[in-house]
């Protein structure tokens, strides 16, 4: 249960740097926004030709080239974040209703499925700004289940083969 409540603080502070984060910088690499800008003949009075414009480029996947290296620190926050939330989430689960008094929970179980989902999370959103069919993008969640039914049943047989 520490180890939930340890994951849960670090996870709340976390959020707070996010937020900081995505509160003072902005994703974008100004430089080349500034060239975009002059390139397209953009007066400051075009506000909307510029939200168009930055539409434009992230339906056209060229976003990627605009990105200041503070959006990949949020991703990577982001993703940390999510691991962390569902990791204490999932040890206070397991530790309320599945072991008992005398019990730890099982904090690797917990670690993996949240990598699994913030993994899951993060590719569905990159597929689908790839513009790729719903019936595909639903894959990838479904590979991470089978992933984690197949690990799940490899270390329930490694319990079973192991004597006491």
């Amino acid at each position: 249960m520490k180890i939930g409540l340890i994951f849960l603080v670090i996870g709340i502070f976390l959020s707070a740097v996010l937020a900081y984060q995505l509160q003072n910088f902005s994703p974008f690499n100004t430089e080349k926004i500034q060239d975009l800008i002059v390139s397209e003949n953009i007066t400051s009075d075009d506000k909307d030709k510029i939200d168009d414009l930055i539409r434009e480029k992230v339906v056209s996947l060229s976003v990627f080239e605009y990105l200041n290296d503070s959006s990949y620190i949020v991703f990577v926050l982001l993703n940390i974040v999510i691991i962390l939330f569902f990791s204490s989430s999932h040890i206070f689960i397991d530790k309320l209703f599945f072991k008992n008094f005398f019990e730890s929970p099982n904090y690797f179980r917990a670690i993996r499925r949240g990598i699994l989902l913030s993994i899951t999370l993060s590719l569905v959103i990159y597929i689908r700004l790839l513009k790729v069919d719903i019936s595909n993008v639903l894959l990838i969640p479904l590979a991470s289940f089978i992933l984690e039914v197949i690990l799940s049943s490899i270390n329930l047989k490694r319990k079973e083969a192991k004597p006491y």
